[in-house]
């Protein structure tokens, strides 16, 4: 299971999303990694305003409908509009999990 990363992932809600939706549709998924089974990445939903963000995991998607986990790092899952930001941005459970695979990765080489 890989966090993944790309450069520049910016969209918008293509329609409301509840709190306790699922899968949330986007105008675009262009730039959003390619993931396989059991990899993912992080977005973070911010409403207009600027004042109410969630990051979401995503572990899969089709075409513009993005399969996520709600209410990420610490964060809740809230109500936003057809409209609201959505960024993929690096964040800190993303680094956190690729220093855990990296030091998990190196005990492997070296043996511990």
């Amino acid at each position: 299971m890989a966090v993944l990363f790309a450069n520049n992932v910016s969209t918008t809600l293509a329609a409301p999303v509840a709190t306790t939706d699922t899968t949330i549709a986007v105008t675009s998924s262009s730039g959003m990694p390619t993931i396989s089974s059991g990899d993912y990445f992080l977005l973070t939903l911010e409403n207009v305003a600027g004042n109410l963000r969630e990051i979401v995991k995503v572990t899969a998607f089709t075409g513009s409908t993005l399969t996520v986990v709600r209410a990420q790092e610490g964060t809740s899952a809230l109500s936003f509009s057809s409209g609201d930001k959505v960024e993929l941005r690096l964040t800190a459970g993303g680094l956190t999990n690729i220093f855990t695979d990296i030091t998990a990765a190196l005990q492997t080489i070296n043996g511990v």
